[in-house]
């Protein structure tokens, strides 16, 4: 029972957190300013270079940040960026005040280790944050106030990962999130890796809304470090998970009370493409609605592993409950004997034509044969 209460409690306190981020969020409207290492750009000093100065005019010796106030965009090039400014609830090092456009180019590295705020974000949007560009940003966050979290990428509407390489290990004294949303979130491309470790940790979050991957990889390592009510942890955490392409890794450790590779609170896991595996420690899947509801809309090549050992040995191939149950329900945490579940396709062996008609390339390949030898008996004749 203790573990039950404890897990209410987790969910309780995290309902509680999405009412105070959604408060600001229905005032959202496309961004005309952006803050850059305290600093904000907006329509008329567009850039930003690393000397923390800001630009009316593109600069002849080059520029990190630039933000297009017609269109919400914000261009980060070969940033360094160590300050934080305030936004809506938070403080953040790299923020606007609505809807937001990120392009990565070159390298950009976002760092924090203080204790100055409770919450510090590494990139936030006050509305919708889209993700893009041939570059990447590096996101470095070690908050060491006494209550203190951290966000690596925050929105307050929909987030959507289109390219572009974002990392981030983060730290703290109490909660830690990797990619945040209070809508939904897609992921497109790219490549993500979350590296996190904090009495509670959530990897990639969106609240009560949909979880949808058609491209692109994520990798999440997350590690809790005390089991105390409502610091659970959760590589993924969503409504509803679509897995429909690309590649995903979330595995969680540690020593929270409830650990799962992903707590969905809706009745439906769907999965029709990519490789997606799920780790953790309480269960590989958890979720808050009920057993006998629970729905896996899987395609008709769909292969599912699980094992009951978090590394995955030992796996067995699981097509129905008849198998052993795969995902766990809150309340009952123990139901499933799985703490590894792996989504993926069969792998087609190398074909040298079309393997639905073989009998055709055998004929083929006869055809030259006999070919072959015809040509060697007439040269034979010819010789005499």
């Amino acid at each position: 029972m203790k573990a039950i209460h404890r897990g209410i409690i987790a969910i309780v306190f995290a309902s509680m957190l999405v009412v105070c981020l959604a408060i600001p969020a229905a005032l959202a409207a496309p961004a005309t300013s952006a803050w850059i290492n305290g600093v904000m750009l907006d329509a008329g000093t567009p850039y930003w270079k690393n000397d923390n100065t800001t630009y009316a005019t593109e600069p002849a010796s080059g520029w990190n940040a630039y933000f297009n106030a017609a269109t919400g965009t914000l261009t980060l090039n070969n940033a360094t960026i160590t300050a934080a400014a305030p936004l809506l609830t938070s403080h953040g090092l790299v923020c606007a005040d609505g809807d937001l456009s990120l392009v990565l180019r070159g390298a950009s590295t976002i760092s924090w280790d203080n204790n100055t705020y409770d919450l510090i974000n590494g990139i936030v949007a006050g509305g919708t944050l889209a993700i893009s560009g041939d570059g990447s940003v590096n996101i470095q966050i070690r908050n060491t106030a006494a209550n203190g979290s951290s966000i690596a990428v925050l929105s307050y509407g929909n987030m959507a990962v289109a390219s572009g390489s974002i990392s981030s290990t983060l730290r703290a004294e109490n909660t830690v999130y990797g990619l945040y949303a209070l809508g939904n979130i897609l992921f497109a491309g790219g490549q993500t890796v979350i590296d996190a470790k904090a009495p509670g940790v959530t990897g990639v979050m969106a609240t009560s809304s949909e979880f949808r991957m058609t491209g692109g990889s994520i990798t999440v390592n997350a590690e809790g470090t005390a089991g105390i009510a409502a610091t659970n942890t959760h590589a993924l955490f969503c409504a509803t998970p679509v897995l429909e392409g690309g590649s995903g890794s979330f595995t969680v450790y540690g020593l929270a009370e409830y650990q799962s590779g992903l707590y969905y609170n809706s009745d439906t896991l769907s999965y029709s493409g990519g490789t997606f595996i799920f780790a953790g420690s309480t269960s590989a899947l958890l979720s808050y609605g009920s057993h006998a509801s629970l729905h896996y809309n899987l395609n008709n090549a769909a292969l599912v592993y699980a094992s009951k050992y978090t590394d995955g040995r030992s796996p067995i191939l699981w097509k129905s409950d008849a198998d052993g149950i795969l995902t766990s329900l809150l309340l009952i945490p123990s139901m499933s004997d799985f703490k590894y579940v792996r989504f993926t396709q069969p792998v087609d062996q190398p074909q040298t034509g079309d393997r639905r008609t073989p009998w055709l390339w055998m004929g083929i390949a006869l055809c030259v044969l006999l070919g072959m030898t015809g040509r060697m008996i007439t040269a034979r004749r010819k010789c005499r």
